[in-house]
């Protein structure tokens, strides 16, 4: 079971609203914020990391999570689905990204049955605020799209949020 008072979500966009597909500056940078912020959150006794698995931000972070689990930190990984099938629309080597982090992840949820409906990524992002203590956020500042959706729920729920800024190369507490 997820205790949410030793739980941090990751919300942020896909790879198009942080410079593309290539790797590049604004990811790399991202990146290790992302990666500090996880290292920070281990050391002060937080114990699972829930990512919605979304190509991008949410990715890294699981990535990230594995490595440091490899490493022998206690952190576990936990993915929500928005629904069963979230990977079958993507590209081949994307799905088998999104597998392998499955594959290494402590505990699958899926949030909602049956198959795509934009409504579901919402859902599940209201699931991840409601069973996290912390939300960590790579944003762009605009206030609009599932990033700023899930965000502007966090608040309204008074739960701390932690924004990555890698365009400005800013990061800081709301």
């Amino acid at each position: 079971m997820i205790n949410a008072e030793h739980s941090i979500c990751f919300t942020g966009h896909r790879p198009d609203r942080l410079g593309g597909y290539a790797s590049n500056p604004v990811q790399t940078w991202a990146k290790k914020e992302l990666r500090s912020i996880i290292e920070k959150a281990i050391n002060k006794d937080m114990k699972w990391f829930v990512s919605g698995g979304a190509l991008g931000v949410d990715q890294w972070a699981a990535e990230i999570v594995i490595e440091i689990k490899k490493q022998g930190k206690p952190a576990n990984l936990c993915i929500a689905k928005p629904f069963p099938a979230q990977a079958s629309r993507w590209k081949e080597e994307a799905k088998a990204a999104y597998n392998n982090i499955v594959r290494k992840s402590d505990k699958i949820i899926e949030v909602s049955e049956g198959g795509f409906a934009a409504w579901k990524m919402h859902k599940r992002n209201r699931w991840m605020v409601n069973h996290s203590k912390y939300v960590v956020a790579v944003w762009d500042q605009v206030q609009k799209g599932g990033t700023w959706n899930c965000l502007e729920y966090a608040l309204k729920n008074e739960k701390r949020v932690f924004v990555i800024n890698s365009f400005e190369k800013r990061a800081g507490w709301l």
